[in-house]
């Protein structure tokens, strides 16, 4: 018979066996996050160099510039949820461009309060016209605009470089790379969803005396569009929608006229647009033009409707 000294301690066992397990479960988590840091460091690297790339081209045109001062805008930013990224990748390359030390850097901060006084903005800055007249209000002499656009690859970014004082563009740089793992988690909540106001109908539908009021894009792939159609009649045109980067199909299941339910909907059709998140609002079109209804870009100003989230 054991004596109480022979006993062996339960609970010793107990917490070595779980000591053992703890340690081995930390090493797991240490090697996890190790890996996600890489990860994040090498996506992180391939945007760097693409910025780094872009600002030592832009500091390259010094030569053919006055003063060689120039504002970098916030840049727009499409298939994103929101326009943070555009002002994080603007911010970054202002950076670069200020570290290659050769062209003077107008100060956001300072550009904003002139431009305050001027009674103008910095969004919606898109235009080489529009470039020119506020490069020569605020004595500037280049303007760099820049575009980003999420794609199933990745990343596209083009910038351009404007001559303040003409309008002519001085250099556009396109470049793409890979989206950083925190990009990535923002595209599953996708800003697209909600309910929409139409504040502006693209010209094309105006011209066949049609006008979009709002636009609703459910969580659950369903989707609901209002109208006014060229009778005058109020429209709603109901169904599911898929969104794959910047395209967006609509198939229509039930279409109402004055609220009323009607059979004239073909239910097989899927019609086919475009969509976009410029600043916060979306550019959207609901179907395309001609025998084949072909795609039409939004972007482009005769083919988008504008709308703003209803709180």
């Amino acid at each position: 018979m054991s004596t109480a000294e022979e006993s062996p301690d339960f609970g010793l066992i107990i917490r070595v066996n779980y000591g053992r397990q703890l340690g081995a479960m930390m090493k797991k988590f240490s090697v996890l996050i190790i890996i996600i840091f890489l990860t994040s460091a090498v996506h992180a690297k391939k945007e760097d160099a693409v910025f780094n790339k872009i600002a030592l081209k832009i500091s390259g045109f010094k030569s053919g510039m006055k003063n060689g001062t120039v504002a970098v805008f916030p840049f727009e930013t499409h298939g994103f949820s929101g326009s943070t990224y555009g002002i994080y990748a603007a911010d970054k390359i202002s950076a670069a461009i200020s570290a290659a030390g050769k062209l003077t850097l107008v100060e956001r901060e300072k550009l904003g309060s002139l431009l305050s006084e001027k009674e103008l903005s910095m969004s919606g800055l898109t235009e080489e016209d529009q470039a020119a007249k506020i490069g020569t209000l605020l004595s500037i002499d280049s303007i760099l605009l820049g575009r980003l656009y999420r794609t199933e690859k990745g990343i596209d970014i083009t910038v351009k470089l404007i001559d303040s004082k003409s309008g002519a563009v001085m250099t556009v740089i396109s470049a793409s790379y890979d989206e950083a793992p925190e990009i990535k988690k923002e595209k599953k909540g996708s800003g697209f969803i909600g309910k929409w106001d139409v504040t502006d109908t693209a010209p094309y539908l105006l011209k066949q005396d049609m006008r979009y009021e709002k636009l609703i894009l459910n969580n659950d792939g369903s989707f609901s569009l209002h109208m006014i159609n060229n009778a005058d009649r109020i429209v709603e045109i109901q169904g599911n929608y898929k969104i794959r980067g910047n395209n967006i199909d609509y198939r229509p299941l039930r279409m109402f006229f004055d609220g009323s339910n009607t059979s004239f909907l073909k239910k097989s059709n899927t019609l086919q647009g475009t969509i976009y998140l410029v600043q916060g609002k979306l550019y959207f079109n609901y179907v395309g033009t001609g025998k084949n209804r072909e795609r039409l870009d939004a972007m482009q100003p005769e083919y988008r409707c504008v709308a703003e989230r209803i709180e």
